[in-house]
C-alpha cells in the first residue's frame, strides 16, 4: 500500500512540476507493481479510452479488483483501472454499460449525494442494464443490537462499526443509511424497476434492479 501512494506521489510531483495539472491519475492496475515512477503510464480524463475496458463497472471497488470490470475508485492506493470520483464520471458514455456493481457505496456519501449518485449510474446503464448495490439495512442493524445474543461489549463495538464505518481511512465512514422503502423510492425514482432485494447477515441489502 505504502509503494503505490509513493508511485501515485512521485507521479503527481512530476506532472506539476512539469507544467501538467490533472485532477487524477489513470494507470492499469496489472503491472504497477512491476513499474518504477518515472515509468508508470498517467492520462488526463480527456485521454482516458474507455473503448479498452469492459462493458461492465465495478465501482467504489476498494481492493475488490474485479476481472471483465472496468475498476473504479477515489482511492488511488487501491490500485483501480480508474482513480474518480464515482459520483461525477463524466469521462464515460451515457447508456453504454450493461452493469453498474456499487457495492457497500452510497452509505459513504453524505445523504444529500444518494439521488444524484443514483440518477449517474442510471446515465451509464444502457436501458435494460442490470444494477447490483449492496447498503446497509438500518432497521435490520437496529434489531441486531437488540438481540439476546449480540449484547457483549465486542459484538455492540463491532455493530457501531457496522453502522458508521471502520473510520481506518479517509473515505471509511458511513455517512447514511437506508430502509426497503426508501431504498425503492430512490431507485424507481433514478428511473430502475424490477427491483429485487435480499437481506445478507440481517444488516444489509444486496440489491438487483433493472434500467427502464
Amino acid at each position: 500500500m505504502n509503494k503505490l501512494k509513493f508511485f501515485t506521489s512521485k507521479i503527481i510531483t512530476k506532472l506539476l512540476t512539469g507544467g501538467i495539472k490533472l485532477n487524477r491519475v489513470v494507470y492499469r492496475h496489472d503491472n504497477i507493481q512491476q513499474l518504477s515512477p518515472d515509468k508508470i503510464e498517467y492520462k488526463s480524463f480527456s485521454e482516458f479510452d474507455y473503448l479498452q475496458y469492459p462493458r461492465k463497472l465495478n465501482l467504489g471497488c476498494g481492493f475488490d479488483i474485479r476481472s471483465g470490470y472496468l475498476n473504479v475508485d477515489f482511492q488511488d492506493f487501491h490500485n483501480p483501472d480508474l482513480v474518480a470520483d464515482i459520483k461525477k464520471l463524466d469521462m464515460l458514455p451515457s447508456d453504454f454499460y450493461e452493469e453498474v456493481v456499487a457495492q457497500d457505496c452510497l452509505e459513504h456519501f453524505p445523504r444529500c449525494d444518494t439521488e444524484p449518485a443514483l440518477a449517474e449510474w442510471s446515465r451509464l446503464l444502457k436501458s435494460g442494464g442490470i444494477l447490483k448495490l449492496r447498503v446497509p439495512d438500518l432497521v435490520g442493524l437496529l434489531e441486531l443490537f437488540l438481540m439476546e445474543s449480540k449484547q457483549s461489549v465486542e459484538d455492540q463495538k463491532l455493530l457501531v462499526q457496522c453502522m458508521y464505518g471502520t473510520q481506518a481511512y479517509n473515505g471509511d465512514w458511513h455517512l447514511t443509511g437506508f430502509t426497503q422503502i426508501l431504498l425503492e423510492h430512490y431507485l424507481q425514482e433514478a428511473g430502475f424497476n424490477q427491483i429485487q432485494l435480499e437481506r445478507k447477515d440481517h444488516w444489509l441489502f444486496d440489491v438487483v434492479c433493472k434500467k427502464k
